[in-house]
């Protein structure tokens, strides 16, 4: 055993997990008998007490936990290195054709080699959609100007200022950023 770790066994996890008030212990590789009894306990929980289990609310609080896990960093390869960029310091993304270019807030451009659409799934919900073609950092979003057709004028916080004009179909969802 390398120095500095300690070996835990699965009782040990299940043991923690109970003492978070968890209603069932799942173990990989999970088999649909063990899953369908732990949904059974489920259902038993929610009729105990009269306070009803509200699965969609179990479901929010565990995607908000896994939330919290994402990324603070994407890896770019510039030759035969990996270069990490902080999430924080990306502006903007626009897609271009296959790649995307990647702009940070001092100016700096990377190429990655993926869709913006697998990367929306991928990155914080700080990022988000405002053409086909463009995603922002809302955090870096310093000023949002009207511009004609239910579209607007993003101006970045950045290094150039950079302006974006957003895609009619995301006229909602970026008038709910002009919002307080």
């Amino acid at each position: 055993m390398k120095k500095g770790f300690q070996k835990i066994s699965i009782d040990e996890f299940a043991l923690k997990a109970f003492d978070t008030n968890c209603i069932d212990y799942l173990v990989k590789p999970l088999s649909k008998e063990r899953f369908d009894k732990t949904i059974e306990k489920l259902h038993q929980q929610a009729g105990e007490g009269g306070s009803a289990i509200n699965l969609n609310k179990l479901i929010e609080q565990f995607n908000r936990e896994h939330k919290n896990n994402e990324a603070s960093s994407i890896p770019v390869k510039i030759g035969n290195r990996v270069v990490f960029v902080r999430l924080d310091e990306v502006s903007y993304m626009q897609a271009d054709e296959k790649f995307v270019t990647m702009v940070t807030k001092h100016a700096k451009s990377y190429i990655l080699d993926s869709s913006l659409k697998k990367l929306e799934e991928k990155l914080p919900a700080c990022f988000i959609r405002v053409h086909k073609s463009y995603l922002i950092n809302k955090n870096l979003l310093k000023e949002i100007r009207k511009y004609f057709n239910n579209r607007f004028v993003l101006i970045m916080d950045d290094y150039s200022q950079s302006k974006i004009t957003s895609g009619r179909s995301y006229y909602q969802a970026i008038k709910s950023l002009a919002e307080y």
